[in-house]
């Protein structure tokens, strides 16, 4: 996967998924990208979601990033995308 994948492409992704995952997508309200997200996750949810992430990005978790803080907004899960992919072309 390229770097060269657009940021509003992965927050497109990541959208999606979120509201596909969450049990209750109207429970999100209007929602923006720093919206925090944790509480609408539960840790069924945060698997699902780390693996659709690992799948459609081709990144690896480190054990220390398997927690929420790296997945509590859009933006900081963009964030986190951006960082795994750059680090991976970078070896």
């Amino acid at each position: 996967m390229s770097t060269t994948l657009d940021v509003e492409e992965i927050k497109v992704f990541l959208r999606d998924a979120v509201v596909r995952l969450v049990e209750e997508p109207d429970s999100l309200g209007d929602w923006q990208d720093d919206t925090k997200l944790d509480d609408h996750f539960n840790s069924i949810i945060m698997v699902n979601l780390m693996v659709e992430i690992e799948d459609k990005f081709s990144i690896v978790y480190e054990p220390h990033e398997i927690t929420v803080d790296y997945f509590s907004t859009i933006e900081v899960m963009t964030s986190f995308v951006m960082q795994k992919l750059s680090s991976s072309e970078a070896s």
